[in-house]
């Protein structure tokens, strides 16, 4: 009878060690995901203020291109050209 009880006892820690190993497993998995969650956010972050800085880099040379053609001389068509027909 001790045989079986010892036998069960064995077979009860065994389960107990398999259940904390799949526990502690899972709470890796998570705190895995916890940090790609993070660094994904930090790309995100990254991403958009790169997207801000080329736009704004942009808006600025836009700006410096319409305050260099504001100071140029108009050099459009401002003559006024006579055309004569044959009658």
């Amino acid at each position: 009878m001790t045989d079986i009880l010892l036998i069960k006892l064995l077979e009860l820690e065994a389960r107990e060690r398999e259940a904390a190993l799949r526990q502690k497993e899972a709470q890796q998995h998570d705190e895995k995901e916890r940090v790609a969650a993070r660094i994904r956010k930090e790309w995100e972050t990254q991403a958009e203020a790169a997207a801000f800085a080329a736009r704004q880099e942009r808006l600025r040379r836009q700006e410096e291109e319409d305050s260099l053609s504001a100071k140029r001389p108009y050099t459009g068509a401002d003559s006024v050209v006579t055309v004569s027909y044959p009658f």
